[in-house]
């Protein structure tokens, strides 16, 4: 028919990303490693983290949602696996605070359906 119209909707994706909306700060867990920016203003070093929320009972959730952090220091690094805190700054997503290297928080401890 002439008039009818055929719409296309987007795939839903298996990774929900978290945007600039929203919450300012979080909690999260590192996915990878974030290496030290080899400069500050021109060349930033990056990693994916996943998000932190507090449960009603008051223990933290890692959750699906992942974020894309820019590390523009250049003396601080941040191994996989580790717990920090992200604010986000002028269009990024940038740590602010994170535990000492080591076994901080289990990565691997809860499966995340849409990680498959």
């Amino acid at each position: 028919m002439k008039g009818d119209r055929q719409f296309n909707f987007p795939r839903r994706q298996h990774r929900q990303v978290v945007s600039g909306t929203g919450p300012r700060r979080m909690q999260v867990v590192f996915s990878e490693d974030m290496l030290a920016a080899v400069d500050t203003k021109n060349d930033p070093s990056t990693a994916w983290a996943r998000v932190l929320v507090r449960k009603a009972n008051g223990k933290l959730k890692l959750t699906c949602r992942r974020v894309f952090v820019v590390n523009r220091f250049m003396n601080i690094s941040v191994d996989a696996g580790t717990y920090g805190k992200v604010e986000y700054i002028d269009g990024e997503w940038q740590p602010y605070a994170a535990d000492c290297a080591g076994e901080s928080v289990s990565e691997g401890s809860e499966y995340c359906s849409e990680d498959v």
